[in-house]
């Protein structure tokens, strides 16, 4: 049987089937159209987003993903993936409890995939927490969180809390460090996670602080420093200590250090140079009671001359030649005449450097 290529259609004109089906097709796409409108899709600045840039950005959260617990002073690093561009604003962490939002875990964190949270210790103990990502950009443009993932399942929260610390391992007592000249690696432990604040470095001596040394360095547990001393009047001596503080209290809200801790003993600082320090002036000794005389270390002198001086001339050796322990206990001898004219002398073997008071002392 073979079919008619044409087709009559009432009786006054015929099609063939080729004609027909275009027809058909004309007419089933005009009855589909509102069934394939699309409403509108409005960004976070009530703006359309054009029916091109549909599906072409998204965000989603990879880890945590429901079902987990964690333990309140711990960190935990929230990982996602996303097709957004990138921008200046990033994305904004946000807390949900019991499907109503908590708190901005980070606000305008880097859009880079990963952010470590600091679990809170103050964050109460519940089985219905949840993360939500905001996207802030949307080709590249700012737009408020106009793309956004948020986690199906929920995690929780337990009861089990971690207090969180800082601890200085270095230096953290009876190192010796030169002014200007050698490196002082400072390193610590933390459970506290890194933040755009950082940390906070500060030199004390004898239980006053001294300097900062760093502010905002990241939360890695090391720092190189040199203590420069230029305009800073720092003094020789053996009382000096680190603290290391942390500027934030979860990550991401600055609390000016509220975690930190100290060296555990004191470390000496000193001058590469020789001199007198003691006594340099003013003094008033007795003869036949013990004083002390004492000096910086110049790191290269081994022994040391000590000479009394009066009237602007030598009198006598203190001591002729002495191992360098920069200092040496002395009694004024009861031969030497009551005077205010005395000055002492340091001088060292190996450089011939030396140094005197700088002003007279009495013996009585």
């Amino acid at each position: 049987m073979s079919i008619n290529p044409r087709v009559r259609l009432f009786s006054f004109f015929s099609i063939d089937t080729h004609q027909l089906f275009f027809i058909c097709g004309l007419f089933l796409i005009h009855l589909g159209c509102d069934a394939l409108r699309f409403e509108p899709r409005i960004d976070g600045n009530n703006e359309i987003i054009d029916d091109d840039d549909l599906y072409v950005e998204s965000i989603e959260i990879t880890y945590p993903n429901g079902g987990e617990s964690f333990d309140p002073g711990t960190i935990v690093t929230i990982t996602w993936e996303n097709t957004i561009e990138p921008c200046e604003w990033g994305v904004n962490i946000v807390l949900i409890d019991d499907d109503e939002i908590a708190f901005n875990i980070a606000t305008n964190t880097p859009n880079d995939g990963s952010f470590d949270w600091y679990v809170d210790t103050d964050l109460d103990h519940g089985d219905d927490y949840k993360i939500r990502l905001d996207g802030l950009c949307f080709k590249s443009d700012y737009c408020n969180g106009c793309i956004n993932d948020q986690m199906s399942f929920p995690f929780s929260i337990s009861q089990d809390i971690i207090e969180s610390f800082i601890i200085v391992l270095s230096p953290n007592g009876g190192e010796n460090f030169e002014f200007l000249d050698e490196s002082i690696s400072v390193t610590w432990e933390s459970n506290l996670p890194d933040c755009i604040w950082g940390m906070k470095i500060s030199l004390y001596k004898d239980s006053v602080e001294e300097r900062v040394l760093v502010y905002d360095t990241p939360n890695d547990g090391l720092q190189e420093l040199t203590i420069q001393n230029e305009n800073w009047g720092l003094e020789s001596g053996d009382d000096y200590t680190i603290y290391v503080e942390s500027l934030c209290k979860n990550g991401s809200t600055f609390c000016g250090g509220c975690f930190g801790d100290f060296s555990d003993e004191s470390f000496r600082l000193y001058y590469n140079e020789l001199i007198l320090t003691e006594p340099n002036g003013g003094e008033d000794w007795t003869r036949g009671e013990t004083e002390t005389i004492s000096w910086t270390d110049d790191s290269t002198t081994q022994n040391v001359r000590l000479e009394l001086w009066k009237a602007g001339e030598k009198l006598q050796d203190i001591y002729y030649l002495l191992e360098n322990e920069f200092s040496f206990d002395w009694a004024p001898l009861y031969a030497l005449t009551p005077d205010d004219d005395y000055k002492i002398k340091v001088i060292s073997w190996e450089t011939n450097k030396s140094d005197l008071s700088d002003t007279t002392f009495s013996i009585q």
